[in-house]
């Protein structure tokens, strides 16, 4: 049991040093110390603390421009989160719509966005600051490639994706690659 323990303390000072080399751009250490995050909370069984430490993972392999590894980690952790009934899922769609705007997918990047902050906004979350600048970045880059009135049209098509429709999209692709729609 005081392996267990010690393993899982462990865990805090990894992610918190993986968050700081991926902000700094050290991308190779970061996803050493993601790596090994996600393996101590394998073996204690920490499924949520998983989901968390993937979003890092699909993070960092996304600033690699590793979009199949992203879009593998974003998906499991969605899994993860989806089994635990976690009612944070709806965070995860942020990056979701950051990999599906690096792979081009704008129709998909500006419907998760719009889905994660109509989520957002029901429980009266707020973001931290990275994922607040994530978001503000794909949104941007959507609006530009698409022009403001189909991103407003894509915006407002949302409204009629549930959050459980919204994910089941993301879990649906075999690959970030092709868009599965036409904006």
């Amino acid at each position: 049991m005081r392996e267990i323990g010690n393993k899982a303390s462990a865990v805090y000072p990894l992610m918190a040093l993986a968050g700081l080399l991926l902000e700094g751009g050290e991308l190779d250490t970061a996803a050493q110390f993601y790596a090994e995050s996600l393996s101590i909370r394998e073996q204690i069984g920490d499924k949520k603390g998983c989901s968390e430490t993937l979003d890092g993972i699909a993070s960092c392999a996304l600033a690699q421009r590793d979009l199949a590894a992203a879009h593998a980690a974003a998906q499991r952790g969605l899994r993860l989160r989806q089994e635990l009934g976690d009612s944070h899922i709806g965070f995860d769609l942020i990056g979701c719509a950051a990999i599906s705007a690096a792979a081009a997918d704008w129709a998909a990047a500006v419907r998760l966005s719009a889905v994660a902050e109509r989520e957002r906004n029901a429980a009266g979350l707020v973001w931290v600051r990275a994922l607040a600048q994530q978001h503000a970045s794909t949104l941007a880059a959507a609006r530009a490639a698409v022009g403001a009135t189909t991103f407003e049209r894509l915006w407002t098509a949302a409204d009629l994706l549930s959050l459980a429709d919204a994910v089941a999209l993301v879990l649906a692709r075999s690959s970030p690659f092709l868009p599965q729609e036409p904006p």
